[in-house]
Order: structure tokens, then sequence, then C-alpha cells
């Protein structure tokens, strides 16, 4: 396939974590979950202060077509409903849940039944699943397609171009398995004919890995992208693997696109398969001034102490935290 000519900054990688395996971290003491985690209108609060709450229940729930529920990511007791600044700088409502430490799931966890396209977008609605490459769209809306014919390709975002961060490359490593189930969930009900697994030239095991994944399927192929920054935007890879330019005001899907992150196909295929809504997140927590660097998997709602107290705490100083 032709690489066309692309205009981008070819910042440094330091994707030194990029072959750490991801830990899961110890439950925190507390996390506090935003109401809005995503662009739409905020969930709707399902539990009151003293409740008891179990991992993967549903403590808020969708208030619109553009918006998402949310799960408590730890099992406790929700201590205080708290009014907080997002880093967006927009006051919301949030849960603070004190852990008991036992991560006990909800006993209502169980898989959901799909076996046609409306129940295929219910279950990635009831997922809590939102971009997780950092867009925050709630995927469920992004997937209700009117019209199944629009659709020339689904590509699967795993660019990762951004310096630092090797979260979704341990998605492409680690959770091939998901990924996959999740491309022929895309298959069937959206009826794509051509997926389109987009890596940057920098991860070089996860292009080896599903170039021979696609050996034995069909429809499926990976792309592989010089490492350039931002490559991962939607509108530059639209243009980068399918050689559409995306009008002003239009979506990927005016010409004929999906987008999809890695970790987002990943997360909605765990749902399906296992009834586990969206309630942990890998993050990478790099720096010259993080002790031990760590693709770390981390409940949502975590401070940012607790997430660096697991990577050994700060071996300096540390003059900005982005």
């Amino acid at each position: 396939m032709r690489i066309r000519k692309l205009h981008g900054i070819n910042a440094p990688h330091r994707k030194h974590t990029a072959y750490l395996p991801s830990e899961r971290m110890a439950p925190p003491a507390e996390v506090v979950i935003p109401m809005s985690m995503h662009i739409g209108a905020p969930a709707k609060l399902l539990v009151k202060v003293g409740d008891q709450v179990q991992v993967g229940q549903m403590i808020a729930e969708a208030s619109g077509f553009l918006s998402a529920p949310i799960h408590a990511s730890v099992s406790g007791k929700v201590k205080k409903l708290d009014e907080i600044i997002s880093a967006a700088g927009r006051n919301m409502t949030a849960a603070v849940i004190a852990s008991d430490g036992l991560q006990t799931p909800y006993e209502g966890i169980q898989p959901p039944q799909v076996t046609n396209m409306q129940e295929f977008l219910d279950a990635v609605r009831d997922s809590g699943v939102v971009g997780l490459g950092g867009a925050g769209f709630p995927t469920s809306v992004k997937l209700n397609v009117k019209h199944l014919s629009q659709i020339k390709a689904i590509i699967i975002n795993g660019a990762e171009c951004e310096p630092y961060i090797t979260s979704d490359t341990r998605t492409l490593l680690e959770r091939a398995d998901e990924l996959w189930d999740g491309i022929a969930l895309l298959q069937k009900y959206l009826e794509a004919k051509r997926v389109v697994i987009a890596i940057e030239d920098n991860k070089p095991k996860s292009i080896e890995l599903h170039r021979k994944r696609c050996e034995n399927a069909t429809g499926v192929e990976v792309f592989s992208m010089p490492s350039m920054y931002p490559q991962g935007g939607e509108k530059m890879l639209v243009y980068n693997v399918l050689g559409e330019a995306i009008p002003e005001g239009k979506l990927p899907l005016d010409v004929g696109a999906i987008v999809i992150n890695c970790t987002t196909l990943a997360s909605i295929a765990h749902y399906i398969k296992t009834g586990m809504p969206l309630v942990e997140k890998c993050v990478t927590v790099y720096g010259s001034a993080v002790q031990t660097p760590k693709n770390l998997i981390v409940p949502i709602g975590t401070h940012l102490q607790d997430v660096f107290d697991a990577c050994g705490g700060f071996r300096s100083e540390p003059r900005k935290v982005l």
C-alpha cells in the first residue's frame, strides 16, 4: 500500500515503557468518579451517601443520547457526593467511594445477549465505553450507523503517536484476542468489508503479531505508518490510510470511514464476553521524576498521588505533571 506524503512533527518518541508488561495496582483507599468523563450530557446518579457498591455496579445512568453510564471501579461505600472542577475547568458532580480493598464484583454481572445490530449497540452503550484514545466520545453513538452501506473501511487506531504513552501498545500485545474478538463483532454487526489496523512503525512487535493474525483472516490488514505526531488524530489517520480528506465540519463517516481506538474496541469485546463494564484503564506512568516507570492498570477515579505511589513515588521533585 502506498504511503502518502505526511506532514507533522518528528517529536522524540520516548517509548521506553513499550515492553514493560502492564501491572494492576492495588485498590486505592478511595476513588473520585466524575459524572461526566466524556463528550455529552453528564450521567444521572443512582446512588446516595452510605450506599454499598461493588465493582462493575452502575452508579450513574446515561441521561441522553450523547451520554454514557458510569460504574463503580472499587467495592466499598459511597463516602460523599462532591462538586469538583474537571481538568477542562468545568464544575461537575463526583461520587467519592471509600474502598474496602476487596474488589468484590457486582453480583449482577453477566454477559449481555447480542444477536443483532440493536443488541450490539445496546451492549456497547451499557458497557460505559467511550473513546479511550482521549476523545471521550460515547462509542455507542459512533457505531450507530443508519446506512451500513456508507462504511468503506473501519480503522482500528493503534498509532499512539504521542511521546511516552505505551498503554495502547500493551493492548496490541497483551489483549490481541479481545481486539480480534472486537474486529469480528464489527465485521458481523456493522458488515465491515475492510478493517485496517493502523500502527506506527516504532511498534514492530505489534505489527508483526497482527500481520501474522491477518494471514488467517478475511478483510483485515495492518497498515504500518511512519512515526510522526499527530499521526493518530482522526482526520490525519483517515487521510494517511484511505487517502480521503474529511471536509471542514464533517465526520469520518462522511468519507466512508469509522475510526475506533484499539483499547476501546478491546474493552467492548471484554464487556460482551464477561459482562464487566469499563472500570479501569491502563496508563503509562513515566518521566524523569518517576521512580519506577510502569504501564499501570488503574481503577477509574484513582487519585494521581496514588498512581505515582504505586510506581515508587518520585526520585526528584516533578516540575510538571501532564
